[in-house]
């Protein structure tokens, strides 16, 4: 399967990802090759990505030094923003697939009785 330069920048845009910090282009190849939708592949790349910002962050929400105070984000706001993100590609991959589906409606003649 050949993956075009233009499809990784759009997982890229899609994943908010602009630099191959959290995901190198190769890892991106892998997740379009692995998962049979464009929103599929993103979804499980939010997944991991939530992943990453746990690892990223750790456990600790702020430190000081001297005078200077630092607070981070929240790790469960982070990770659950991720996870929200996940499940709306999710849904965006359902709908895409029900896209395709088609309905049918049969009517019946009910036999004559006595």
């Amino acid at each position: 399967m050949i993956i075009e330069v233009d499809t990784i920048r759009k997982m890229r845009r899609h994943l908010n990802e602009p630099d191959a910090d959290r995901f190198t282009d190769e890892d991106l190849v892998e997740l379009l090759i692995d998962y049979p939708t464009f929103n599929k592949a993103v979804s499980v790349g939010w997944t991991i990505k939530a992943g990453m910002i746990q690892r990223e962050l750790g456990t600790m929400d702020e430190y000081s030094t001297g005078d200077e105070k630092y607070k981070f984000t929240n790790l469960s706001t982070a990770i659950n923003a991720a996870l929200s993100m996940a499940r709306q590609y999710d849904v965006l991959d359902a709908q895409t697939l029900n896209a395709d589906a088609s309905s049918m409606v049969l009517r019946f003649k009910a036999p004559d009785v006595i």
